[in-house]
């Protein structure tokens, strides 16, 4: 989120350093990404809508400095009339729309005011007009998306939201660009055809010079949908990146009632209409009950209520007390409050994670644990890079054509939201990512090609979704070669038959792909293995509190090293370790090293192994 300063002090008295300013927002949770120009650009969490307008990081920043808010002027927008036919909403879409708001009025068009020019030249937007410049102005200082129409070019002067024909055309305000939608994309639409995205505005109606009276609207959609339609469309905008979370229909209205406020101011702007209103399932506000021993027990932090309280208050939540608890009413535009720990969240937040004294963990330490199929990968990795292959990691899903290509479509999981439509099928082999992989190296003039993955496959069997771990190599020379990689393998891990999958990459294949080289390809079922080796051990230990006594011995070599060393280990549990310091013929200089993990050794401890030792030799 980029935060021109100069804009955000509109809002709230900022500190005189900007370092300052950064730190406390950096501890609260949003992280500083960089810094130029009396701009910073925050790094938010996605759940966080609220903190994609100005206002929002505003009141952040109030409450972490203990400063005023400042709201900006709005003006009071016309009656809502419940039988305004401006706005219309298709049985097939009333479950994408939650809210849409929308009115009309006669406006001037002309340049925006050069302090409004150089604030959105600041955020990077560029200036088109007053109008559309208050559109976007009004969205990055509140988060909520909204549009203007010209409403001369609206077929009907009215709006019909429905889902689009498969096939459909659309032109969108950047230059015109057309793209084909699909049954699954909202469109805002005249009594003829589409005119708008939810991403984005359309050509056709768009404000220009010659603009008269505008239809302006506010919404919220159903946020998954617009991702989806996002990414198939390969269209990302402010308004879509916004819209893609969950905005609550009530920040709607104040978002209209602002835009209002400046195109009066600066557009001459007079109602032609009432505003329409299209809200049928108005969101209840929420409340959680809050006990307030949730922040020790969660939080590991004593704080009082008192101050529980101000920190609620200072972030415009509504506190009642129930009894020995607190039913607790977050803001509408706090979507991400969703429950008691959300709230102690918020309050250790604010009141300061460096706060929370360092308690070491008591009780038992839990055994460590691991995956069955650790130590097998990690033999396999070091085994194959023995044999001279690098390990490669690639994509869980493929190109829906590679699929194809490969054979791999017939029992593959297609995923219903791919974040690339092109890019949606699950592998069901290693081998396509691989090849692909090689592909690029040949084409870099790399011709000696020695791959390797291990990794998760995916596919349907007997209407069930199975994932199994493979390894997967490929490599050019010839089928001996391969062969005798994966008989090396089998004689390093010690299983007679690896069962694996050998071949050379179909002509076909290579062909299509534009590879000129033969490249020939293994791959195995890791998960059948498991049983054949030992299970992973791990061989931590608890490192002793107390120092160990290390003394030398001097013994004579009248048997081999092992045998003797072998001895020495069985005297006694408390001989940890045995080095060997010097060597003269047959006498050893030996240092050995006693060691209790119970207690602080003495010589009455030692001298009874020492006479032991000295008996050996």
């Amino acid at each position: 989120m980029i935060v021109p300063l100069d804009w955000l002090s509109d809002y709230v008295k900022l500190p005189k350093e900007v370092k300052l300013l950064t730190d406390k927002l950096t501890v609260i949770g949003h992280m500083l990404d960089k810094a130029k120009d009396n701009i910073i650009d925050l790094e938010l969490r996605g759940n966080r809508p609220d903190l994609l307008g100005l206002i929002g990081v505003a009141r952040e920043v109030a409450t972490v400095f203990n400063q005023k808010l400042k709201l900006p002027d709005v003006s009071t927008l016309p009656k809502i009339d419940k039988g305004c036919n401006l706005v219309k909403v298709d049985k097939s879409a009333q479950d994408l729309v939650y809210r849409y708001t929308a009115f009309s009025m006669k406006i001037k068009i002309g340049p925006s005011p050069g302090w409004m020019i150089k604030r959105l030249e600041s955020w990077g937007v560029p200036t088109i007009n007053n109008v559309v410049d208050i559109t976007n102005y009004v969205m990055i200082e509140t988060g909520q998306p909204m549009h203007a129409f010209d409403s001369d070019k609206l077929i009907g002067k009215r709006l019909n939201l429905r889902l689009a024909k498969n096939g459909e055309k659309f032109s969108t305000v950047q230059q015109g660009q057309i793209v084909t939608l699909s049954s699954e994309d909202l469109v805002i639409c005249d009594d003829e055809s589409p005119q708008t995205l939810s991403l984005i505005g359309g050509w056709g109606s768009k404000v220009s010079d010659q603009t008269s009276e505008i239809l302006l609207e506010a919404a919220t959609y159903n946020q998954a949908n617009c991702r989806r339609s996002s990414r198939r469309l390969k269209i990302v905008t402010d308004a879509s990146v916004r819209h893609e979370k969950l905005l609550h229909p009530a920040q709607v209205l104040p978002a209209l009632e602002r835009a209002y406020y400046l195109l009066q101011k600066y557009a001459s702007a007079k109602p032609t209409s009432l505003v329409s209103d299209y809200y049928p399932n108005p969101t209840a506000l929420k409340s959680i009950l809050f006990y307030s021993s949730e922040v020790k027990r969660l939080g590991g932090i004593d704080i009082s209520v008192k101050t529980m309280i101000k920190i609620l208050t200072s972030l415009e939540f509504k506190i009642v007390k129930s009894g020995l608890s607190y039913k607790i009413t977050p803001p509408t535009f706090r979507t991400d409050i969703e429950q008691s720990a959300d709230i102690v969240e918020e309050i250790l937040r604010i009141y300061g994670y460096d706060q929370i004294p360092s308690i070491p963990l008591s009780g038992i330490i839990p055994q460590p644990m691991t995956y069955s199929s650790y130590k097998i990968q990690e033999t396999l990795r070091d085994h194959m890079t023995i044999l001279g292959f690098d390990e490669v990691i690639t994509l869980s899903m493929i190109n829906n054509k590679l699929a194809k290509l490969f054979g791999c479509d017939a029992d593959a999981i297609s995923l219903i939201n791919p974040p690339d439509p092109d890019i949606a099928t699950l592998r069901t082999s290693l081998i396509p990512g691989l090849t692909e992989y090689a592909r690029k190296l040949l084409n870099q003039n790399i011709s000696d090609i020695k791959l390797f993955e291990i990794g998760k496959v995916f596919y349907k069997q007997n209407n069930k979704h199975v994932e199994v771990i493979k390894l997967g190599f490929i490599s050019t020379g010839n089928f001996f070669d391969i062969k005798g990689i994966v008989d090396t393998l089998g004689k390093l891990l010690g299983i007679s038959n690896l069962k694996p999958q050998i071949s050379q990459l179909d002509p076909a294949i290579t062909y299509e792909l534009g590879i000129k080289t033969s490249l020939y390809w293994v791959e195995i079922n890791v998960d059948n293995l498991i049983h054949e080796l030992p299970p992973f051990v791990n061989h931590y230990e608890i490192r002793s509190i107390y120092p160990p006594i290390i003394e030398d011995i001097n013994i004579i070599l009248t048997e081999s090293y092992d045998s003797l060393i072998n001895k020495i280990k069985k005297l006694s549990s408390l001989i940890k370790q045995i080095d060997l310091i010097d060597k003269y013929e047959n006498k050893l200089t030996l240092r050995i090293t006693y060691h209790s993990n119970s207690k602080q050794l003495s010589s009455s401890d030692v001298s009874p192994i020492r006479e032991k030792l000295m008996s050996l030799s």
